[in-house]
């Protein structure tokens, strides 16, 4: 700062003016003020502080020097306004530092710190230590660089991604299944909320890149994949699939980062051979001999003699051309694809590369108008005529696609990806797979792996068994981890296992007779029986119940009052009643055209037929028709009465004509169906499901339960939670009824906002009632509480189903369940949360 001395010596070598003059000159104007503070003393008053402050911006705007911005920062750090005293400081470093003490620079480091401007702040700092004698000011000024180059260093750090919630990662294992099954929109679907409850959730973004990259969608999967690898950049999934798929765009952008992926996942996986060999060939096919030369040694290190074998010619042609690059000679018969940026169609190429990634109509017709000018400019670059037929194929002109790929081949007839392109195009054309066939040999030709595959599935279609033996075991060795791997691994079992059954006739007699006893055995004493699965899965109880309920209400009771009657009406001989009971039964019993729903033997069927399929997606097969006691009753009775509907449509039409024996034959069958029918356990069938679904509601499992909640909020200890009534058990698997509790939980701790965690009461009142209409019984409970937050039925039913209360109300109504808000179930609280769900009262599992 400036000193009294200082001042003196100013105002003496200023020009003076006096008060009242107020020139309109910069020196003056910086005079007149410091002659108000000089005669103000040594302590002015704050009008003379203002006053003079007004007289230096005058000045500075007149004559901005660092001079007049140093004794404006004075003043106004005089008049206790540190923030413009900061920004005088800082104009006056930015045109002259010499001017600045020690504690100005001190002044302005600790200004940048607070408004969090590191760099600022370690440029102000690294000012102070070399303009200061003292060694401790010093010592303290570089560790304060130290700290502040730390915060610089963690600013530029990605912070870690939160992890999933619960609801997230269930809907995950639904997609996931549903991809699996074949379910697409389902996958989609579940995919869409997880990824709304968890932004940025790398294993939802890589099973969504599956999804897309399934259904063809590579822009899409592209994003997918590299939204995985915004969150985790070392995911090894994800850099190689968006290398896969990068590397077969056609623009060279797309495959440098390509290349660069690959090399990311060999560092984080440098054990991986078929890795090794994939970025061998990439680099061969980009130009690079010697970087594809030392991984493809790197992978023939760990090869097989067989694999080694099928890399033989290509690590000699690489062995060629580095040789040729060291003696300074060339290869003609290898020329590197570099060559063709000499071409004076690149620059058209790369305007047209521009506008197909627009993707617009507009854009699409503006790059065929650049190919063209670059095909004019040079017939043989081939990447022109390639990169129209793909434009053509986008838009939807597939002759025009056609004759431009030809075009290519005909600039250089070794680019197989020229070929594949055109193979994939006749392909989906009926009636040119001959054409499509003659593509892929040549594709093969210029040295193609997916050829092989493809050429081998039509040799396969066509029967020539041999051939599409040889041409799967090329590309199996040719491409290990080639993306048609495991297809052709299971194609090779398959013509394999049917060249061996060919062998002799007595040979495949004997296989036969123990196939099919192996068939009758496994199909009567294999699989697993229903109870086994529904106690092992108990979750899919609430999707077997209706199959059960129609089972027993639909097939067992009605089937086996309507059969007991019927065999008592036909054993009459009354012809007109035989001919009735006849048609109804047919009507009944089987598809008609005249009724709306299935006969009694489809439902039959139809039921135990849905129950495998639920098992089976959990892995499980189930042997309902000979080893489960409880539903093979059901098959049987279906085949009993499968025979009768020749002689139920014989006695339809003219009963009077029906031998006898045949009468006794239908009324016999009718009446084993009917006793197989009785003898179904509907009680025991409804018990293992009620079993399965419910879950007990005590206090230990809802201190649990609520334990967990407050120790994810860093709260603790819990609340107390009170429990009033009896234990209950619900129809509700566990999963489910621990969402919603913890969805209850904690949105009650939320609304309490800043009330103490000591102060907040909960309670639980419990009791079974049973539905007026049904008497089914009913789990009535209510969570109390005494937070004065308002909550009502309409906030809690319009919630979206993905957060908070949309969770717990979409949840009960999956469970035939129901929310509601009500008073306060006793004293001390201010409002209770109703939730009513489908109860069990006895049976339940200990």
């Amino acid at each position: 700062m400036i000193g009294a001395a200082g001042l003196v010596a100013f105002v003496a070598l200023s020009v003076l003016a006096a008060p009242g003059d107020c020139p309109e000159d910069a020196p003056a104007l910086a005079a007149e003020a410091d002659l108000l503070i000089a005669e103000a003393g040594p302590s002015p008053d704050a009008s003379t502080l203002e006053r003079a402050r007004r007289l230096y911006r005058r000045a500075r705007v007149l004559l901005p020097t660092p001079e007049f911005s140093l004794r404006a920062a004075d003043l106004a750090c005089a008049a206790g306004d540190e923030e413009e005293c900061g920004d005088l400081l800082s104009e006056a470093a930015e045109t002259s530092s010499g001017g600045l003490t020690p504690a100005d620079r001190l002044l302005l480091a600790r200004r940048a710190e607070l408004r969090r401007a590191w760099r600022e702040a370690i440029s102000q700092y690294q000012a102070l230590r070399a303009a200061t004698n003292d060694a401790g000011l010093s010592s303290w000024a570089e560790e304060k660089i130290r700290r502040l180059e730390v915060e610089v260093e963690a600013q530029s750090i990605a912070a870690p991604a939160a992890a999933p919630p619960p609801e997230a990662r269930l809907l995950l294992a639904e997609a996931r299944r549903a991809l699996a099954a074949g379910d697409l929109p389902k996958a989609r679907e579940r995919l869409a909320i997880a990824r709304r409850l968890s932004p940025g959730y790398p294993e939802a973004a890589l099973v969504l890149a599956a999804l897309e990259t399934r259904e063809g969608r590579a822009p899409e999967a592209i994003r997918a994949y590299r939204e995985a690898l915004a969150t985790d950049p070392a995911r090894f999934e994800a850099l190689v699939g968006l290398a896969n798929l990068l590397w077969d765009e056609p623009d060279r952008s797309a495959k440098e980062e390509a290349l660069s992926l690959t090399d990311r996942a060999l560092a984080a996986r440098p054990d991986a051979p078929s890795l090794l060999k994939t970025s061998a060939v990439r680099w061969a096919e980009w130009g690079d001999a010697p970087k594809a030369l030392a991984r493809i040694d790197a992978y023939r290190r760990r090869a097989s003699p067989e694999e080694k074998r099928a890399t033989e010619s290509l690590r000699e042609s690489l062995a060629r051309r580095v040789d040729a690059l060291l003696s300074g000679r060339t290869v003609p018969e290898e020329s590197s694809p570099i060559a063709e940026l000499s071409s004076p169609a690149v620059d058209e190429w790369k305007v047209a590369q521009a506008y197909v990634r627009r993707g617009d109509p507009a854009s699409l017709a503006a790059a065929l108008e650049h190919l063209r000018e670059a095909e004019r400019l040079d017939p043989t670059f081939a990447p022109a005529p390639e990169l129209a037929g793909a434009v053509h194929v986008k838009l939807g002109d597939l002759s025009l696609a056609q004759k431009a790929y030809e075009r290519a081949i005909g600039a250089d007839p070794t680019r197989a990806a020229t070929y594949e392109r055109l193979a994939f195009l006749l392909a989906r054309q009926p009636g040119r797979e001959a054409e499509a066939d003659e593509a892929w040999r040549r594709a093969e030709q210029a040295g193609s792996s997916e050829a092989l595959f493809a050429l081998a599935e039509s040799a396969a279609r066509k029967g020539r068994r041999g051939e599409a033996l040889a041409l799967y075991r090329r590309y199996l060795g040719e491409s290990p981890a080639g993306v048609h791997g495991e297809e052709a691994s299971r194609s090779i079992e398959r013509l394999e296992s049917g060249r061996r059954t060919s062998l002799g006739a007595v040979a495949i007699a004997a296989a036969a007779l123990l196939v099919i006893g192996a068939v009758v055995g496994y199909r009567r004493f294999g699989g697993r029986t229903f109870e086994e699965w529904i106690r092992a899965h108990p979750a899919r109880a609430r999707e077997a119940r209706p199959i059960v309920g129609r089972l027993r209400h639909e097939v067992v009771k009605h089937g086996g009052l309507l059969l007991a009657d019927a065999a008592k009406r036909l054993s009459e001989p009354d012809a007109e009643a035989r001919r009735r009971t006849a048609a109804l039964l047919l009507s009944r019993l089987y598809e008609s055209e005249k009724s709306n729903r299935d006969g009694l033997i489809p439902q039959s069927f139809e039921t135990l037929a849905r129950l495998k399929i639920l098992a089976r997606e959990d892995g499980y097969r189930l042997n309902l028709e000979h080893k489960d006691p409880l539903f093979s009753p059901v098959a049987r009775a279906a085949m009993v009465l499968a025979p009768v509907a020749g002689g139920l449509t014989w006695l339809s039409t003219g009963p009077e004509l029906v031998p006898d024996r045949i009468v006794r034959r239908v009324v016999g069958r009718l009446e084993r169906a009917a006793a197989l029918f009785g003898s179904v356990r509907g009680a025991e069938i409804s018990r293992l499901v009620d079993q399965a679904s419910s879950t007990r509601v005590n206090l230990s499992a809802l201190q649990d339960v609520l334990g967990a909640v407050c120790a994810e909020k860093g709260i603790g200890p819990p609340p107390i939670l009170e429990w009033h009534g009896p234990e209950i058990a619900v129809r509700v698997d566990r999963a489910d009824l621990e969402t919603i509790w913890r969805n209850l939980f904690a949105n009650a701790i939320d609304a309490a906002e800043g009330l103490p965690v000591s102060d907040v009461r909960l309670g639980v009142f419990a009791e079974l009632r049973r539905d007026p209409v049904t008497g089914a019984p009913v789990a009535r409970v209510v969570l109390a509480d005494n937070v004065p937050r308002p909550l009502t039925a309409d906030m809690i039913r319009g919630r979206g189903a993905d957060r908070g209360w949309g969770v717990v109300a979409d949840l009960l109504r999956r469970h035939d369940g129901s929310a509601d808000v009500s008073a306060p179930p006793a004293a001390g609280y201010v409002k209770g949360i109703v939730i009513e769900v489908p109860a069990v009262e006895t049976g339940m599992p200990s």
